[in-house]
């Protein structure tokens, strides 16, 4: 009879696990999400992290402009003052959004490190917080890149 008792307890205890896990049962975050809060925030972290990849490949462009733009001031070449005022602001804002992405990649936490002790709905407020920042991060990058591509184009042209 004891026999029989054990090996219903055994069975049991198989039938809950696996409806633990059938039942969407997680061990990232300690069990503490749900499978729906944890794709909620995967979704979001991938939206973040969308905009930043690309920008990262990017990073190239504005050390490379910033060097063009710093080789025309450095040249001999006769540049007119108002020129060159541009070509200066040009680099400043390469360099201030170039400086945006690095603070902002810094501050960043990661996915992981947030489900080990934060709540759910901080975790949405938070990377939803990340996505406004890393699009301000992009425009910056985006419009210092642009602007810096038509001085070179303007130098290139003479």
């Amino acid at each position: 009879m004891s026999n029989r008792f054990a090996f219903a307890a055994v069975l049991l205890f198989a039938g809950m696990v696996s409806l633990f896990y059938a039942c969407g049962g997680e061990t990232a975050g300690d069990g503490k999400y749900s499978k729906g809060e944890l794709d909620e925030q995967q979704t979001l972290w991938d939206g973040v992290m969308s905009i930043h990849d690309p920008m990262m490949q990017r990073m190239g462009d504005i050390n490379r402009m910033t060097n063009e733009l710093q080789g025309v001031l450095d040249s001999e070449a006769p540049v007119p003052d108002s020129t060159r005022q541009q070509i200066s602001a040009a680099i400043e804002n390469l360099d201030a959004a170039d400086e945006g992405m690095m603070n902002w990649m810094n501050q960043l936490k990661r996915l992981d490190d947030l489900r080990a002790g934060t709540k759910h709905q901080n975790i949405i407020r938070y990377l939803r917080d990340q996505q406004t920042a890393v699009k301000k991060v992009q425009n910056d990058m985006l419009s210092s890149i642009e602007n810096a591509q038509k001085l070179l184009d303007n130098f290139a042209g003479q």
